[in-house]
């Protein structure tokens, strides 16, 4: 009768670590589809309302702000389309997208406000404090702060680097 050889003691299963678009993930994944539509729609809502004379006597300025509109957008767009592909990219854009939120109040504030002063002659400094309201700075403050949550957490999540590598 001869004595079975002793085997090597069956491993748990390893776990695999986490990846994909789950957990917190799953909250930003709404922020990437809602943040650029929310953008656009107010886009949208803003130049609907805003008086077609204002283009003829202040074309230059208005031009200089859609474009910087339409940067922005594009910044919202690329970062959501490198979020959904899984893309190594999306975490640099996601910052760049959270920088283009913060700036874009001050800087199209202050070319309006330069523009439409420059050629009115009114001073710039006075057009700029007519036009932000308080609920703009607290939208603004908020964008920053929970970007930079956001940007801490795909710093930090082995989710969120198991996740952006292709």
């Amino acid at each position: 009768m001869s004595i079975p050889a002793p085997t090597a003691e069956p491993r748990p299963a390893e776990q695999a670590e986490p990846h994909g678009i789950g957990g917190w993930l799953l909250l930003l994944a709404l922020g990437q589809i809602a943040g650029p539509m929310k953008f656009f729609a107010s886009v949208i809502q803003y130049y609907g309302t805003l008086d077609g004379a204002l283009f003829q006597k202040f074309p230059i300025t208005l031009i200089g702000e859609a474009l910087l509109n339409l940067v922005v957008g594009a910044v919202y767009l690329i970062t959501a389309v490198l979020f959904f592909r899984s893309s190594k990219r999306f975490p640099r854009f996601f910052v760049y997208a959270v920088v283009a939120t913060v700036a874009v109040l001050p800087v199209s504030v202050g070319w309006v406000a330069l523009g439409i002063g420059f050629e009115s002659g009114q001073p710039g400094w006075a057009i700029a404090v007519s036009t932000v309201t308080p609920l703009e700075m607290v939208q603004m403050i908020g964008g920053a702060i929970f970007g930079v949550i956001w940007i801490v957490y795909l710093k930090r999540s082995r989710r969120a680097a198991n996740t952006f590598v292709y």
